[in-house]
């Protein structure tokens, strides 16, 4: 109570009028920048730190391969016969993909749009 008091002594004391025009908006326009470069550094951090994870386990998963099976990597493969069957459902399972990830990057570029425009 001691305290509360003594500071609403103190801040009756301090004249208002200090402040330059516009320093309020200066300062949260301050605030504004700093929060959103530090959203943008995290973002590029964890995005980092996520690809060089996934980098070093498949480095690992190619190492451990490589060291304790007789699977080698070297580029000759060989010749794999698709039936006709087989190649009639290889080439639907792909328009399928290829049709899903288009319509994924529209989703994302609509949201995005979207997410814009509601700034």
């Amino acid at each position: 109570m001691k305290q509360d008091k003594a500071l609403k002594k103190t801040l009756t004391k301090v004249d208002p009028g200090g402040l330059s025009y516009g320093f309020d908006q200066r300062v949260m326009n301050a605030v504004y920048v700093s929060a959103e470069k530090k959203n943008k550094r995290s973002s590029v951090l964890s995005l980092g730190l996520v690809s060089l994870v996934s980098l070093l386990i498949i480095g690992g998963a190619v190492y451990l391969i490589n060291a304790y099976t007789s699977f080698s990597l070297s580029l000759t493969f060989p010749q794999i016969q698709f039936s006709k069957e087989s190649r009639n459902i290889l080439f639907f399972s792909s328009y399928i993909a290829a049709l899903v990830l288009v319509l994924l990057g529209f989703d994302t570029f609509f949201r995005r749009l979207k997410h814009n425009k509601e700034k």
